[in-house]
């Protein structure tokens, strides 16, 4: 079993690691995050994307730091 199988398995069970079926499977420690301003879901300006991009890039830096990460 390859690492990322192994902490995979230990921090979420029989969960698969595919979105749908994390929020379907009832995980814990799933989580959504809105980066645009009044929960608006799509960027349709230039001023929003870079609202985008910033929000996101903070908060990947928040969350994942500096280090190897895996993304699911």
């Amino acid at each position: 079993m390859s690492g990322f199988e192994h902490s995979w398995s230990q921090f979420h069970g029989d969960h698969w690691p595919i979105g749908y079926r994390l929020r379907q499977g009832g995980a814990a420690n799933w989580v959504r995050f809105h980066s645009l301003p009044q929960s608006k879901r799509y960027a349709d300006s230039d001023d929003d994307w870079r609202t985008l991009l910033h929000r996101q890039n903070a908060l990947a830096a928040a969350v994942l730091g500096h280090g190897p990460c895996w993304l699911v």
